[in-house]
């Protein structure tokens, strides 16, 4: 299955629920550039999606493992608040007895988040088309993808001064950007090396070789 219907009507709205807010960031940036999707909304937890209750949903990406209610734990909350949905986990495992577990418990579909954007793309045409996304195998040799073709010119100027301990201000002064535009770039980034933190950002881009 590949992504080719770049001239369908943006019509899907997705509700990500991860309570990693830069990851989530991210995410939803990939989301947003899949030619389906009309509209990301956001949500810190379960409790906080079922807020979005009442409105069209198409597709619940619910992260595996969060404080409180867990992801496994609010599909059948979720299904009955966004009845029309599809449900699928979202996951920084890739153990197959997770996939088994999602997928017992009413899940939809399951996405590793170590998976590359090419083939979060293509798991998430099969969603919004209602069908279901179970991968036959999941890589679980390489922790983090080759980000230096994934990464812009100017998100590795970003990390670069974020491993100089700049703050998203003094970013936006050092490239003439705004604050918001380096917030965006961080959180790409941040979901590109599969990291929850910048500090973590700045050791994986080292090992990688993308910055001194």
């Amino acid at each position: 299955m590949h992504v080719s219907d770049t001239s369908a009507i943006r019509c899907k709205r997705v509700l990500l629920v991860d309570d990693h807010a830069l990851f989530r960031g991210g995410m939803a940036l990939l989301v947003m550039n899949h030619p389906l999707v009309r509209e990301v909304q956001e949500a810190g937890n379960v409790v906080e999606a079922l807020t979005h209750a009442g409105g069209a949903v198409h597709l619940v990406l619910l992260d595996h493992y969060m404080p409180g209610v867990t992801g496994i734990n609010g599909i059948k909350t979720l299904r009955m608040a966004f009845p029309d949905a599809v449900v699928a986990i979202v996951s920084g495992s890739t153990s197959p007895q997770d996939v088994a577990l999602a997928r017992d418990n009413g899940a939809d579909g399951f996405v590793a988040k170590t998976t590359g954007s090419h083939e979060i793309q293509t798991a998430l045409s099969a969603l919004l088309r209602g069908q279901r996304w179970f991968p036959d195998e999941i890589p679980t040799t390489e922790p983090w993808p080759d980000a230096r073709v994934a990464l812009t010119a100017k998100q590795v100027e970003v990390l670069a001064l974020l491993a100089e301990g700049l703050s998203n201000r003094a970013i936006g002064k050092r490239m003439a950007v705004s604050e918001n535009t380096v917030r965006s770039h961080v959180s790409a980034v941040l979901f590109q090396l599969r990291v929850n933190s910048r500090a973590e950002a700045t050791v994986v881009a080292r090992r990688l070789g993308l910055i001194q």
